[in-house]
């Protein structure tokens, strides 16, 4: 398995045991139709489902003497427009997530851990969903 992908697993698992998240699924996309999986998900009693996705590396200083990358994630929940009772409202949760991201490390007994920072969260224009999309930015600490 690459690094991308280790680290969107490493990210689905911390926020899967972050309390105020309890009952979302997150699945880790690694470029396979998920559509099947977010009927089935939007269905059940959370009526939401959050994907994480690798959306590639930027190099931060094209000159610099070694690799000054970041890697880029996204944090992206799918939930119905109209909740039952007991369900938590979008909001709540895309702001959980957020909080529950920004500035966290990925090993936290690492020195050159990678952290994560918050970019922004956006809405995404849906007919049938609300969907909000959380995107990460992870600068690479590399040793020297």
């Amino acid at each position: 398995m690459s690094r991308f992908y280790t680290t969107a697993d490493a990210i689905a698992a911390h926020l899967a045991a972050i309390p105020a998240l309890d009952g979302v699924p997150f699945v880790v996309d690694r470029q396979k139709d998920i559509a099947s999986e977010l009927r089935k998900a939007v269905a059940k009693q959370s009526g939401c489902l959050a994907v994480i996705s690798w959306t590639g590396s930027l190099n931060n200083d094209a000159t610099a003497d070694g690799p000054a990358l970041s890697n880029a994630y996204t944090v992206t929940l799918f939930s119905k427009p109209v909740l039952r009772a007991g369900e938590t409202p979008a909001d709540d949760l895309i702001e959980a997530m957020a909080e529950a991201l920004h500035d966290h490390r990925i090993s936290p007994n690492d020195h050159f851990a990678d952290r994560l920072v918050i970019t922004g969260i956006d809405p995404i224009p849906a007919d049938e969903l609300l969907i909000y999309q959380i995107k990460i930015s992870i600068p690479l600490q590399f040793q020297s």
